[in-house]
């Protein structure tokens, strides 16, 4: 393990910067800072909606997100997401021969290969390659 912790340090990085407790390694000063507050962190964050309590802001934020976050529901079956991108993607795979759908697709449609796209973003990208 000194061996590798040697190279690291001499051949790829200039300072490696380890943990106080546990020993492990992180190239940057940032990951580990990011370590410390998620696993060795004595601050508790507690979620004002339900019980849920964690000593990292970063868990605590994602349970927030997951679960408290209004749900957007899809207008043909029960799917709920928190995200507009996952509904359209739901949608697309799902429901596809729906109206609304195919015109939320033709929105997306590659002019010169009429390829569609879920994505505005991937459409873009797409377009790139033409």
């Amino acid at each position: 393990r000194e061996w590798f912790k040697n190279h690291l340090r001499k051949m790829h990085f200039s300072e490696l910067y380890s943990c106080h407790l546990c020993k492990l390694l992180f190239v940057t000063k940032n990951g580990q800072y990011c370590h410390k507050s998620r696993y060795h962190s004595s601050r508790i964050y507690k979620c004002s909606k339900c019980s849920f309590s964690s000593n990292s802001f970063q868990i605590h934020l994602r349970h927030r997100n997951e679960k408290h976050r209004k749900k957007i529901l899809c207008r043909y079956c029960q799917f709920r997401s928190h995200r507009k991108i996952d509904l359209d993607i739901h949608q697309f795979s799902k429901h596809r021969d729906e109206p609304d759908v195919q015109r939320m697709l033709n929105l997306r449609k590659c002019v010169i290969c009429n390829k569609k796209f879920v994505c505005l973003s991937r459409l873009n990208l797409h377009m790139r390659k033409h």
